[in-house]
């Protein structure tokens, strides 16, 4: 798991990198393109998107967060319902602001629902 702070995650859906809280004890499956990566050496950063998406009994879903540490898989994005969440905590306040975009875009999709 993770705990603590200064944890770095890429966004892939924004080509960004968050410093992170975290306080989590399991991880979803990581995707065989992340362990392909870390065998070679662990540059998370060159993966795609594109590259992200897997197929599940809820539809297609995107990664969209990747720990840069360690690939643990710390976002995912559902394509077909309005669904997302991330494994670290994105608390506008105190603490790291990096998250705070998450917040916007679950307000968006309620509205898209309502």
């Amino acid at each position: 798991g993770h705990h603590g702070v200064n944890h770095p995650v890429k966004n892939y859906v924004l080509d960004l990198i968050e410093i992170t809280s975290q306080n989590h004890g399991f991880a979803v499956e990581t995707p065989r393109v992340v362990t392909e990566a870390l065998e070679r050496g662990g540059n998370l950063s060159a993966i795609r998107a594109e590259e992200l998406w897997l197929d599940t009994d809820y539809g297609p879903v995107q990664v969209t967060h990747l720990n840069l540490n360690d690939g643990t898989v710390e976002g995912l994005r559902l394509q077909d319902i309005p669904a997302f969440g991330v494994q670290y905590l994105p608390e506008a306040s105190p603490g790291p602001h990096d998250g705070r975009y998450h917040f916007q875009h679950f307000v968006e999709c309620m509205e898209r629902a309502a």
